[in-house]
């Protein structure tokens, strides 16, 4: 029976150890053994490592200096094919603005920004039709400048809106990579209709005006004409 009291005795220790998790021991320096607590960590429990909106705009305060060059014509004909840059450069690569804008043509828009690791360049515009010839997300080259291509195309006549989009992606602890939209450049392109282009979109737009207004006339009387006999002529 002593035996038997001791075998009770054993397994209800076990259940009632086991309704818990068993404590994880860590072996430290000097031997011993130290247990490591359950429960959360003491301090910030979730992950975000102090981002606050003011650690947010630090970071973006301390994004490094640069210069933009931006070369959108100011005039373009209707389906004509016209090439755009974009080009970013550090101010500690010592590029010149003038170096920067070198071989651009037409009128180049210029400014400064902050630049990050990374750069996205948009060229956007409802009435182009617009090629990027470059990835949108560039790294930028400490060295020199970094160039976005474009090729352009006009598809509606006026005056057209053409504008670029700059952003920062910058790493924030607890925020991951967020992009920060920079100030906009927008120019306002004339788009000209050519008379070759003009005559053609009205026959376009008039076309069932023009097949019976003046072409089925116009083959009735040849059909006529081819019908008289030679020599004939119209009675009095």
């Amino acid at each position: 029976m002593k035996y038997i009291g001791w075998v009770a005795t054993g397994c209800l220790v076990l259940m009632l150890t086991g309704c818990g998790a068993p404590p994880t021991t860590t072996e430290t320096s000097d031997g011993s053994s130290a247990v490591d607590s359950a429960g959360p960590p003491d301090g910030n429990a979730s992950g975000t490592d102090g981002a606050t909106p003011e650690a947010l705009a630090r970071r973006l305060a301390d994004l490094d200096p640069g210069i933009l060059a931006f070369n959108p014509p100011g005039a373009m004909k209707l389906g004509e094919v016209v090439r755009v840059e974009a080009r970013i450069a550090p101010q500690s690569a010592g590029v010149s603005q003038e170096a920067l804008e070198e071989g651009m043509g037409g009128e180049v828009l210029r400014d400064s920004l902050r630049l990050s690791t990374e750069m996205t360049v948009k060229l956007v515009g409802a009435g182009f039709a617009i090629t990027p010839l470059s990835s949108e997300t560039q790294v930028i080259d400490p060295t020199g400048p970094t160039l976005w291509r474009w090729d352009v195309s006009p598809t509606a006549s006026g005056n057209q809106p053409l504008t670029l989009l700059v952003s920062a992606r910058v790493q924030l602890p607890g925020y991951g990579i967020v992009a920060k939209d920079l100030p906009v450049y927008e120019r306002q392109v004339v788009v000209e209709v050519s008379l070759g282009q003009r005559l053609a979109t009205f026959a376009n737009d008039h076309l069932e005006w023009i097949v019976t207004g003046l072409l089925v006339p116009l083959a009735i009387w040849l059909f006529n004409r081819r019908r008289r006999k030679p020599g004939a002529t119209d009675s009095p």
